[in-house]
């Protein structure tokens, strides 16, 4: 794949696996990789979604990946909430694009901001993810006036519920 890197731009389901051939510890073929990036032909989401899978760490290579969500149609970006709420997992930061898109998304469009807030609280018992998952939360609930009500009336139901 690395050899063929110059041929293969033009096909935009390649890029995954471009990727997964770049050693990311030679810092010669990361500034390739991030050249090529820029003139790559642009895949599809789902494609995207790929590049924010654990395997690919690079903050370039994530930002990139999320940037290709934006073409998302609300339908296909409710369908994959879960595996977007999933992917900020392995964001190396608290604030990366991926981060950004799903909370712009959240507060654009009620279904999409519901179903990440409860993707969202469903994580927070899990210690690797809460702090993040906790920040996010509160970011979304500052963001979505109209709706925080509606939800905080949903989570005191849950509470009477589980008491």
């Amino acid at each position: 794949m690395w050899a063929y890197r110059h041929h293969i731009v033009k096909r935009p389901l390649a890029l995954p696996k471009f990727l997964l051939a770049v050693r990311w510890d030679n810092h010669k073929q990361v500034i390739e990789a991030h050249r090529l990036l820029s003139i790559w032909a642009r895949p599809p989401p789902i494609v995207a979604l790929e590049l924010l899978d654990a395997k690919f760490s690079d903050p370039v290579v994530r930002d990139y990946g999320a940037s290709c969500l934006s073409n998302l149609t609300i339908s296909e970006c409710a369908d994959l909430m879960l595996q977007l709420t999933q992917a900020v997992k392995h964001e190396p930061y608290h604030t990366s694009a991926l981060a950004l898109f799903l909370l712009t998304r959240a507060w654009e469009h009620t279904t999409i901001g519901h179903t990440f807030y409860w993707f969202l609280k469903a994580e927070m018992h899990v210690p690797a993810v809460s702090e993040r998952y906790t920040i996010l939360l509160e970011i979304y609930l500052r963001g979505a006036k109209p709706h925080r009500q509606q939800l905080l009336k949903q989570q005191d139901v849950l509470s009477q519920l589980v008491r």
